[in-house]
């Protein structure tokens, strides 16, 4: 019996041996068999990073794909790009106690394209620019996988050891500036994907010149906060109207887009995102085109838009907020200029929903202060080479889409002044709509102006008002004489209330076309107060 169970063994034991010779070597993974009593406890695992990094070389340009890949835990990764230097250092944050380690720090040459996967878990990547780029190109790559994670665009210093022996480095974030120059292009392309994102693009501290930027950003599922700034003036160093820090009377910090491409589109993906846009610029000889796409929940956009646009600059903001009940707040600049061969466009489409869209004016003159101390100190700089005001065009497009929507345009206080061209339209679309456009120019102006107000399909509230203060001799009551304006370019102010059964009201000292409204209520808009005495 012995002998035969023996003999089965081995004869079982040569059967598996030549199958097994047959099948291709594999790696082993570990395996481990509890029970669910005895099953330990899932531990927290810290804050871990991505250790794996892949460079090829580029055969046509003998540049460098640098590669990133993350892990499915948190990672945090910030990446120093240094372009005078040909260098870009990255820090991995391994042990996750926000201290810059010198064995966490690697640098590599020669690179021109940056990839970035940081998979699962909530990541944070910075890309910080530290260095003028000048005949440079650069593209990065990034996505952060699902999760709720961080990118970071910005520019400032390399991270420095304090002193000879430390073993740390540490990162002056309030220093330090880059700029694009000379015919440069950087193209970041940033997808968010699953997961509560935050996406910050700071060029409030780079300028650019004689260059091209790309920005792309994917909200993707979640709910996002999507972030841009762009190239910033800053009158942090104005002590009583004279600059103590610049010798040619500007402030440090002061940012120009000159003779540049930029090209910025959002789509904030489906979720209830925020995208907020700052534009506190001087820009000439440009074309600026930013691009907002929404999804079908209820998004936030924040809009705040204080320029010098000079030459030959093109200004562009649109958005299509998509589906749900989405909101729209514009702040304009009343002492923004435009100058006559530049134009402004903000386009603004609610979608559906019951949308909340306002524009409106403020008033801080930054940009006039900033051109009347570069004339004080015999520089070029400033928009007061040419005038101040609107010389040029700008028009502003706020529709509502299907739904019952709330839409206003009251660029009333302050008042505008304009030389040039100003279009407003207002318009409700489909459902019972609140739709009110009020506008007001100063003395100085003897633009064109054309102003509408369509309610659309439904039930809906329509109100237009217009004060054209140049009509006036001097500073007098609304009951004094009225100039001759013979000489002034044709102007023209519609309000149509569509079909339905609107209601309408009217304000202003200019001749308005009204159509197809059913019933007035003066309450809808309140009259022009006296002619602003100016400052």
């Amino acid at each position: 019996m012995c002998c035969n169970n023996k003999a089965a063994r081995k004869a079982l034991q040569g059967a598996a041996c030549a199958c097994l010779e047959q099948l291709e070597v594999r790696r082993l993974m570990s395996v481990s068999h509890y029970s669910p009593k005895s099953a330990p406890k899932p531990k927290q695992e810290p804050s871990c990073t991505a250790d794996c990094y892949d460079v090829e070389k580029d055969k046509k340009n003998c540049k460098e794909t640098l590669r990133i890949c993350g892990t499915e835990k948190c990672d945090t990764v910030t990446i120093y790009d240094d372009p005078a230097c040909d260098a870009v250092t990255v820090w991995i944050d391994k042990d996750g106690d926000k201290c810059i380690d010198e064995c966490e720090v690697t640098t590599y040459k020669d690179v021109q394209k940056i990839e970035v996967d940081l998979k699962g878990g909530d990541d944070k990547l910075r890309y910080v620019l530290v260095s003028d780029m000048c005949r440079d190109k650069r593209s990065v790559k990034v996505d952060l996988g699902c999760g709720d994670d961080c990118f970071e665009f910005e520019s400032g210093c390399l991270p420095r050891k304090e002193a000879p022996s430390a073993t740390s480095l540490v990162e002056d974030g309030n220093e330090g500036s880059a700029d694009i120059t000379d015919c440069s292009e950087l193209c970041l392309d940033v997808n968010g994907n699953d997961g509560c994102d935050r996406m910050d693009f700071d060029f409030s501290k780079t300028s650019v010149k004689d260059s091209k930027v790309t920005i792309n950003g994917c909200g993707g599922k979640g709910n996002d906060c999507v972030s841009y700034e762009q190239s910033k003036f800053d009158l942090g160093g104005l002590v009583g109207g004279v600059n103590t820090s610049s010798p040619v009377g500007l402030p440090p910090g002061l940012e120009f887009i000159t003779n540049a491409k930029i090209k910025a589109s959002f789509d904030l993906g489906s979720g209830c995102n925020v995208m907020s846009l700052s534009s506190q610029s001087i820009i000439t000889d440009s074309t600026v085109d930013i691009c907002v796409t929404g999804g079908c929940d209820s998004d936030k956009f924040l809009d705040c838009e204080s320029f010098a646009l000079e030459g030959c600059t093109k200004y562009s903001v649109k958005a299509n907020l998509g589906g749900g009940n989405d909101s729209y707040c514009g702040d304009y600049d009343a002492s923004s200029f435009i100058g006559c061969k530049a134009s402004a466009c903000i386009d603004i489409q609610g979608g559906d929903g019951c949308d909340d869209l306002k524009f409106r004016s403020f008033e801080t003159r930054i940009v006039e202060m900033v051109s009347a101390q570069a004339k004080t100190n015999g520089t070029d700089q400033g928009p007061l080479e040419e005038g101040t005001g609107i010389l040029g065009s700008l028009a502003v497009n706020l529709d509502g889409g299907c739904g019952n929507d709330c839409v206003r345009i009251d660029l009333d206080c302050p008042a505008l002044e304009v030389h040039g061209k100003l279009k407003l339209s207002g318009i409700g679309g489909d459902g019972c709509d609140d739709v009110t456009v009020t506008a007001r120019v100063n003395r100085c102006s003897d633009g064109c102006y054309d102003v509408q107000v369509l309610g659309g399909c439904g039930d809906d509230k329509v109100a237009l008002g217009f004060q054209d203060d140049s009509q006036y001799d001097k500073v007098t009551p609304l009951t004094a004489s009225i100039k001759s304006n013979s000489c002034k370019p044709k102007s023209s102010f519609l309000l149509d209330g569509g079909s339905g059964c609107d209601k309408w009201d009217t304000e202003g000292n200019v001749d308005i076309c009204v159509r197809n409204v059913e019933r007035l209520c003066e309450e809808l808009l309140p009259p022009f107060c006296d002619v602003l005495i100016p400052t």
